[in-house]
């Protein structure tokens, strides 16, 4: 009987962790609320080994079986009291530094795909986005259906609500293979390719894929289920979602690495319009791994070296002032499809019916739940883009000629025939509207327009620009009158350079000419005076100057009033006076001829002008 009674208080004192029996509240076998550093020592500690089966000692061992249970009882209850023990008299940067190693534990536990929570730094960010729990019955995954060339329509509700190019995205980011050898090149993941290029790994259930691409777009389906009909469409679709959302997925890296680090190291918080503007350094950007590359070193780091380079800068700059070249957004609809936008516009304007037509239209003018509406006498400016009006009047002033006077463009979706029609066909790969709405597996090529087409057909008509193509058809324009500018200056300084080099020629030949003439009259002048004959003075005299015949006079009398200054030499220019009547020989004119200037007239002494007195 002794032993049974120390074995029950041994087995009290190890149920309430100490000397006192538990509360009154609480059960009597009932342990305790462990804090982090009781866990820890718990988790340390040796486990004891699962119970065996014991065969029934025999009645004259049962005491001395009894008692060695007690001390062996007693030995581990004293092993487990001073691990407790340990775990109390641990430091506090010890338990500082194991909170650490937890919390990094945690976040690489979490799902991929989003940052975590910053506390220490007091800026609030989202947190990872994660998947549907798994597995989900097939008889509760929603079944949806293609809807263009890569958008999604719920045809039937499941256990989730969650968008399908959404999950698309986080599992592309969950199976990142990192480095991938594709072309002959070792480089990260950047594409649908690389993605196909990657082998798949072994889960934990044992299956193994052909590439990590047939893993996503396997695992695609474990949330999700295809309408009836579909699949084959469904298939191009995914692939064509699949593209995108790795593009989206890189693209999106940068900005959220710059939006973290503001976040974590700078403690104030960044938006992603301004984060776009905003360029890290290499140690910078390095720090903030995003959850889905954390693992992926070498492949995070190669993304950084391309982020940094100087070609990636200069792409960058261009293709932003490319896009700065639109005014606006290019829609409002964000991550809703046309018909999801088009039903929750019904549902914020007492649920009024909206076609595609009209969807795609409103979507152009603001957000599904502002108050907006489709009135065909809206103002250019109401739209994200000036050339929505004018496309929209060419589309449906063809419908109604097809249609009749009653079609409704509020209600109808979008004809593809009458697009190609009205478009010209898919000029650079888009629709003339609802680009992301038709479906190109059942919108007609343009080939196919013009073989079905008949007299009475709606002709096709050629695109006109967009404004986009109008501005870089004038910068070619301007960039092409520049080059003519830059030719036609050109060749006119190789004509400056010529006429210069012909007349500095020109210049050293009269000076060699000059040279020769100089050196033959000083043999002449000094042959002369050998001989004693001198040169005579007219042979080196100045020619004389060239007799300008002079200008006849058409001065008024007026403008003989003054006194005139006599010209040099003391001859004087004046006009004479006309000739009277009986004083013209026949065929003369009526002014006086010149005479020559040695024969010129003297006007008399003092200077008198008085033509009367000379006459």
């Amino acid at each position: 009987m002794a032993g049974r009674r120390a074995l029950w208080q041994l087995r009290s004192l190890y149920n309430t962790g100490s000397g006192t029996p538990a509360p009154s509240g609480e059960a009597e076998g009932s342990a305790p609320p462990q804090g982090r550093r009781r866990r820890r020592a718990a988790e340390r500690r040796p486990r004891a080994p699962p119970p065996q089966p014991v065969v029934a000692p025999a009645p004259e061992l049962e005491e001395e079986l009894e008692e060695e249970q007690v001390d062996e009882q007693a030995q581990q209850g004293e092993a487990e009291l001073q691990a407790e023990h340990e775990a109390e008299q641990l430091d506090e940067h010890e338990a500082e530094q194991l909170d650490k190693q937890e919390q990094r534990q945690d976040e690489q536990e979490a799902e991929v795909g989003g940052s975590s929570s910053t506390a220490t730094s007091g800026v609030y960010q989202r947190g990872a986005v994660r998947l549907p729990d798994r597995p989900i019955p097939e008889a509760l995954r929603p079944v949806i259906r293609p809807v263009g060339q890569k958008s999604w329509k719920v045809m039937v509700p499941g256990a989730h609500k969650r968008l399908p190019n959404g999950i698309m995205g986080l599992l592309c980011r969950e199976h990142f293979p990192g480095l991938v050898t594709h072309a002959g090149a070792r480089e990260p993941a950047y594409t649908y390719e690389h993605y196909v290029s990657a082998p798949d790994a072994e889960d934990e259930t044992g299956h193994t894929y052909d590439s990590v691409a047939e893993r996503v777009m396997t695992e695609f389906w474990d949330f999700f289920r295809c309408a009836e009909g579909y699949e084959e469409r469904a298939t191009k679709a995914l692939a064509k979602s699949f593209r995108c959302r790795i593009s989206d997925m890189h693209y999106e890296a940068r900005l959220q690495a710059i939006i973290d680090y503001c976040a974590v190291y700078e403690a104030r918080k960044v938006k992603k319009e301004d984060a776009r503007l905003m360029h890290l350094t290499k140690e910078q950007y390095l720090k903030v791994p995003p959850g889905w590359c954390a693992n992926k070193t070498w492949a995070w780091k190669m993304m950084v070296d391309r982020w940094v380079s100087a070609d990636w800068a200069d792409n960058h700059t261009v293709l932003r002032e490319r896009r700065l070249l639109m005014p606006g957004v290019s829609h409002h609809q964000g991550n809703l499809n046309i018909h999801e936008y088009g039903a929750r516009w019904s549902a914020a304007h007492q649920n009024q019916p909206c076609g595609e037509l009209k969807s795609w239209v409103l979507a152009h003018k603001g957000k599904a739940t502002d108050e907006i509406d489709w009135n065909p006498d809206d103002p250019a400016e109401s739209f994200t883009n000036e050339s929505i009006p004018e496309r929209i009047s060419q589309y449906t002033e063809v419908a109604r000629t097809v249609h009749g006077a009653d079609w409704d463009p509020h209600t109808t979706d979008i004809d593809g025939d009458i697009v190609m029609r009205v478009g010209g066909g898919k000029k650079h790969g888009r629709y003339l509207i609802g680009n992301s709405t038709l479906d190109p597996h059942s919108t007609p090529t343009l080939s196919q327009v013009r073989a079905s087409s008949t007299s009475g057909s709606v002709p096709i008509r050629p695109r006109q620009d967009t404004s986009t193509h109008r501005v870089a058809a004038l910068q070619a324009q301007v960039l092409a009158l520049q080059e003519h500018k830059a030719r036609m200056e050109e060749e006119r300084q190789r004509e400056r350079e010529a006429e210069r080099q012909r007349m500095e020629a020109e210049r050293q030949r009269l000076e060699a000419e000059r040279t020769r003439f100089d050196a033959l009259a000083q043999y002449v002048a000094s042959l002369g005076v050998t001989m004693g004959r001198p040169a005579p003075p007219e042979l080196f005299a100045p020619p004389p100057p060239y007799p300008y015949p002079p200008y006849p006079s058409n001065q008024s009398a007026g403008s003989n009033e003054g006194p005139q200054q006599p010209l040099s030499g003391g001859s004087w220019h004046a006009p004479y006076p006309p000739l009277l009547p009986h004083q013209q020989p026949s065929g003369a004119s009526g002014y006086q001829q010149y005479p020559p200037p040695q024969q010129q007239q003297q006007p008399p002494e003092g200077g008198s002008r008085d033509w009367d007195a000379w006459g």
